[in-house]
């Protein structure tokens, strides 16, 4: 039998009730030319035997039989096993319309240059049997920027979709780790290779009902979502999210950070659905310092706009670790000669987090973020310390002579620690001026005379100090000089204790101290010390 033009690959798992009137809607296309590869994941309720029965009517109906591993193990098989030179995917709970396949036709005629349609669906709610022509589910962007919308909103709908088999090949198969958000990592990967052309007709009705995934557990589409487009940016630079744009273009290159910028700034975006983080922000970050070294014109312009943006969203960010990492990347914006690599960002950091916080805060959401944890991650996470405390910024100074890879390894445990009672750690450290993160909390990197003006932009609520060479930190910060690694959770009352007791100015008499520790102050510094070791106290001046 020779080749089909269409391929249309439908995986099901104990969709009986629905599976019928969706074979039946592929059985009904005015343009024939076409195979349907329905994948039986591991079915129990008769869709096997319902799909069998199809297949023994048409020959253009093919059948497989695989044991339970969900949507992306079903499509990948299928996809595996399709012959035809366009591919299309159709849950077995909806529908195409008649002429869709017809209409693509028309379309890759019309564009035979395009690897990739999408199109508008209809959306059939199962409750009240109301049928209406949806729009997308975001806004839809210019060829140029659909990487970036993605970002923001997942505008394209899965079975509306028409994909060159040999492109679809290029990119590889859906991640099954990804059970809420296969459809959009596939999407990202395309599109980094083949921008998409939108069809402005409805060719698809998408069933909406209460047993679907997304009605289960409808968080976990947001944070797979998130997830999906944090591993993506880990394994993109810059330039790959605007395949279309010559980026060393004045014009292009400040359109594409314009766009990139007002991403990064709405809180609503899926981008931050595990927690906020910079990755999208770091690879602008990233790709600006490499123009600012190749066109110093243009790059000092492109900093200039995104420092401006990073003050501005700083001021206006609810979320305090936001705030924090917006005031981190304008900060190394603000220096000449900067520097940065991209360093990959583990989404589960950005959860864990993300819940700490939202614990402290006494948000709810927090219960919907450790499931998600819990069920595909396998992590079961402690309650946060109570402490009281609304939490605040931690400053953290490293001892430049350890060593970066030690001084970050003593500061960790600090940073999980306080993070556990919400309070968000900023690090900073004498070098050549950069930026990065250390899992999800910003390190930066200046001349050691500028530090303390680094680390006052923050407006911490202490200051912890292992560098003994650094000048003295203005007046109103209470500031802890250490000399050597402390017992984080002891380490985190004491810097919590100290915040709830200094006032703008170091206090003219002790504060209760914690046990086990006594304080000392001089004009300049506030210093502690514990009898035990753990802490040594600089010289009192």
């Amino acid at each position: 039998m020779p080749a089909p033009t269409f391929s249309i690959v439908v995986p099901t798992y104990n969709q009986a009730q629905y599976l019928g009137a969706c074979l039946d809607s592929i059985a009904s296309q005015t343009d024939g030319d076409w195979e349907a590869i329905v994948v039986d994941d591991g079915s129990t309720d008769g869709s096997a035997a319902l799909a069998d029965n199809y297949a023994a009517r048409d020959p253009r109906f093919r059948v497989i039989h695989q044991p339970n591993g969900g949507v992306a193990s079903a499509l990948n098989e299928g996809l595996r096993q399709a012959r035809g030179q366009w591919i299309h995917w159709l849950s077995s709970d909806d529908l195409f319309d008649p002429r869709k396949l017809e209409i693509n036709r028309e379309q890759i005629r019309q564009h035979p240059d395009c690897k990739f349609f999408f199109s508008f669906f209809r959306l059939l709610r199962e409750s009240t049997q109301e049928l209406s022509d949806h729009g997308l589910w975001g806004p839809l962007p210019d060829r140029e920027s659909q990487i970036p919308t993605l970002f923001f909103r997942n505008y394209i709908s899965g079975i509306t979709i028409c994909v060159e088999r040999t492109a679809w090949q290029s990119v590889g198969s859906f991640d099954p780790s990804l059970r809420y958000a296969q459809d959009y990592d596939m999407w990202l990967r395309l599109l980094a290779r083949f921008p998409a052309r939108f069809i402005d007709q409805w060719t698809v009705t998408n069933r909406n009902h209460a047993l679907q995934g997304s009605e289960v557990f409808p968080q976990a589409c947001y944070y797979d979502t998130a997830k999906a487009a944090i591993q993506f940016l880990n394994q993109h630079r810059f330039e790959a999210l605007f395949p279309l744009m010559d980026l060393t273009d004045p014009a292009q290159a400040v359109r594409a950070l314009d766009h990139a910028l007002t991403i990064t700034s709405d809180p609503s975006a899926f981008l931050y659905a595990l927690g906020w983080h910079p990755a999208l922000l770091w690879r602008a970050l990233e790709w600006i310092a490499a123009t600012e070294r190749r066109d110093p014109v243009l790059g000092r312009r492109l900093r200039t706009r995104a420092r401006w943006s990073c003050r501005r969203n700083a001021r206006a960010w609810s979320d305090r670790n936001g705030a924090s990492i917006w005031t981190s990347i304008g900060a190394a914006l603000a220096m000449e000669g900067l520097t940065t690599v991209y360093r990959s960002l583990d989404p589960v950091d950005i959860a864990v987090d993300r819940y700490f916080t939202l614990r402290a805060a006494g948000d709810p959401a927090s219960a919907a973020l450790a499931a998600y944890l819990k069920q595909f991650h396998g992590l079961s996470l402690p309650e946060p310390a109570s402490t009281g405390d609304q939490g605040g910024t931690l400053a953290v100074v490293l001892d430049h002579a350890t060593g970066e890879a030690e001084a970050l390894a003593q500061a960790r445990p600090v940073v999980r620690a306080m993070a556990a009672r919400g309070w968000r750690t900023v690090l900073f450290t004498a070098g050549a001026p950069s930026f990065r993160l250390d899992f999800t909390t910003p390190v930066i990197s200046g001349p050691r005379n500028k530090i303390v003006g680094l680390a006052a932009q923050f407006q911490p609520r202490c200051v912890l100090s292992a560098d003994p060479t650094n000048a003295a930190f203005p007046h109103g910060f209470p500031v802890l000089h250490v000399s050597a690694a402390a017992d984080s959770a002891v380490l985190a009352g004491f810097v919590t204790d100290l915040s709830c007791e200094a006032s703008t100015q170091p206090p003219r008499q002790e504060p209760p101290p914690p046990a086990g520790f006594r304080w000392f102050f001089s004009r300049e510094r506030c210093m502690a010390a514990a009898p035990n070791g753990r802490f040594r106290a600089s010289p009192v001046r």
